[in-house]
């Protein structure tokens, strides 16, 4: 491990924040732990609280880390860099998205097909309750021609 050379705001801050970053070089989990529960976070600065966060994540002491950033947020609640180590260290989000189920119109488009089996034979159609949406040689014509159409619910195949 590197030295860690601290530049904090006050002679009383550099011997609270000396502790710590002793400990933090050295490996000593316990005694950061003890060191940060003595320190008053109240006279501290922001880049103490920052400081103390990336000590605390160099000493892989996740959770103290994580009690720092919302310490160093209800007193800095502007501070971008807190924010972001707020953010890295957040628990992950689930966002479940369900789409609707299709609901194809079987019927209307197999009668599309019977009636039309003949004139589009060979090509690819798009169909959406028995309506021809778009018709091409390859399906990629098909897809071209309905860019800014909404295809849920569409049937795309090939006539043969």
């Amino acid at each position: 491990i590197e030295p860690i050379e601290y530049q904090g705001t006050s002679a009383a801050s550099t011997d609270d924040l000396s502790t710590l970053t002793s400990a933090a070089q050295l490996g000593d989990h316990e005694t950061f732990i003890n060191a940060l529960q003595l320190i008053d976070w109240n006279q501290k600065s922001e880049e103490d609280f920052i400081k103390c966060i990336s000590l605390a994540l160099r000493l892989d002491a996740t959770l103290a880390a994580i009690k720092l950033i919302q310490q160093g947020l209800s007193h800095f609640p502007d501070s971008i860099k807190i924010g972001s180590m707020n953010a890295i260290l957040a628990p992950p989000r689930t966002i479940i998205q369900t789409k609707p189920k299709q609901r194809i119109n079987v019927r209307a488009n197999n009668l599309w097909i019977q009636d039309n089996a003949v004139t589009f034979n060979g090509y690819y159609v798009a169909l959406r309750d028995g309506q021809l949406l778009a018709s091409g040689t390859s399906m990629r014509s098909v897809i071209d021609c309905l860019v800014n159409t909404n295809t849920d619910n569409v049937l795309f195949t090939r006539i043969v």
